[in-house]
């Protein structure tokens, strides 16, 4: 806040700066003796004043409400695209699944086709190793007899 003093509402430089200082968001209060300004003000110096600050507090209270208008505004484009994003995200899941899918098929049916393989060759060594066991059984009973 500035606090001023003496007759310093008298010179228009001293008013113009206050005016900047009000409009920079600075709490501008003026006290002057009515008595002894009487013959430097105009009588309605201060409603003049009074009402240019209140124009100047409107004008900004109106700037502040574009402000937050367009901050909700840059909010909604920021919810649309957080929202694209995920639906990107979700799309680009939805792909890596059906791959996931396709890849675990695809192993599946290799893990059963070695499994097929495994069990025809365990098939096999059982059947080499059953005509050995007869063809032993053969020659012992030959020895035996």
């Amino acid at each position: 806040f500035m606090n001023a003093q003496g007759y310093v509402v008298a010179n228009q430089e001293i008013v113009e700066i206050l005016k900047e200082r009000h409009d920079a968001g600075v709490d501008v209060r003026v006290i002057y003796d009515d008595v002894g300004s009487l013959s430097t003000l105009p009588a309605d110096y201060a409603a003049k004043f009074e009402a240019e600050m209140e124009r100047r507090e409107a004008l900004m209270e109106a700037e502040a409400d574009k402000l937050e208008a367009a901050q909700e505004k840059n909010n909604m484009e920021g919810v649309k695209q957080h929202k694209a994003e995920m639906q990107r995200l979700q799309q680009e899941m939805r792909k890596d699944t059906e791959r996931f899918k396709v890849k675990m098929q695809e192993k599946a049916e290799q893990l059963r086709k070695e499994a097929q393989d495994g069990a025809e060759r365990l098939k096999a060594e059982a059947e080499k190793i059953r005509k050995d066991a007869e063809r032993l059984k053969a020659e012992i009973l030959k020895e035996v007899m």
